[in-house]
């Protein structure tokens, strides 16, 4: 059985001096790896998205998936790696006093054709997180998705990382649990899947304490997929990561993603490319 083991996501480079306004920094960017290769960075300020939209007191970012595709197919010419979308939302800078902080990744992967199965990271940080002020923190982690035409060997997996208020991943030398970016061990879930269709296994949210944890402060989601032990398969995902004065609320940690359809207009292309 196959499985991820380039967990680059957690070595977190300083941005700039403590001194530094967080108006004159990225204050989110997401990076996204194929093959352990990293193919693109989309930043504030850097682009990479096509559109950022504030609204019921989320930032909502949709990364250009045709401008992402086009980087893996330049970079990776054999690839069967295709985006049919990817978006993150955060509720920074919105949130304010003992409001919950919140960081949620979701978007669909496909791999088109047949060959040898690949590895996907697709790693968000956000900086500058006011709230919540109160102690003690808990950060808590929850994943959920659906598989299409996979087998055993293809796995998803999610990663939550509470830390400085510094940590984004334009340099990424640290791997997984212990980085020392890190403030706390990092919450981990793996799926394995062999079927034509369904969704993952039932998974818990996982709690874990912070303590008495200052602000500002950063969150980074780490997704972590390998996919095609079948072909023309696919992996759709939801990582959210909550960190809040005490345990959530079950219906804080709803998500929207999986009640609404998922668009593969690319996918759909190149699957029908490869079987022509």
């Amino acid at each position: 059985m196959k499985t991820s083991r380039r967990f680059l996501s957690f070595g977190l480079a300083a941005l700039a001096a403590l001194a530094t306004t967080s108006a004159s920094r990225a204050d989110f960017e997401i990076s996204i790896y194929v093959g352990g290769m990293l193919v693109e960075t989309a930043s504030v300020g850097g682009g990479g998205f096509s559109d950022v939209e504030d609204g019921g007191g989320q930032r909502t970012y949709t990364v250009d998936t045709a401008t992402l595709n086009a980087a893996i197919a330049g970079a990776l010419p054999g690839s069967h790696i295709v985006f049919g979308r990817l978006t993150a939302a955060t509720n920074f800078p919105f949130a304010t006093g003992n409001d919950q902080a919140n960081l949620n990744v979701q978007g669909s992967v496909g791999f088109v054709g047949s060959g040898t199965p690949e590895t996907v990271e697709i790693v968000a940080s956000a900086n500058d997180y006011q709230a919540p002020t109160g102690n003690p923190k808990v950060m808590s982690s929850t994943f959920s998705g659906n598989f299409i035409n996979t087998n055993v060997g293809d796995t998803a997996s999610f990663y939550s990382n509470f830390g400085r208020t510094d940590m984004l991943t334009d340099t990424p030398p640290g791997v997984g649990p212990g980085n020392p970016d890190s403030t706390v061990a990092l919450t981990a879930l793996s799926l394995n899947n062999s079927g034509s269709q369904s969704s993952f296994p039932s998974l818990p949210t996982v709690f874990v304490g912070l303590g008495n944890g200052a602000t500002p402060f950063a969150l980074t989601n780490d997704t972590s997929l390998v996919l095609g032990n079948n072909p023309n398969s696919a992996i759709l995902f939801s990582g959210s990561t909550l960190v809040g004065g005490a345990v959530p609320e079950p219906a804080s940690m709803a998500l929207v993603l999986l009640g609404a359809p998922l668009a593969f207009g690319v996918y759909r292309r190149r699957k029908a490319q490869a079987q022509a």
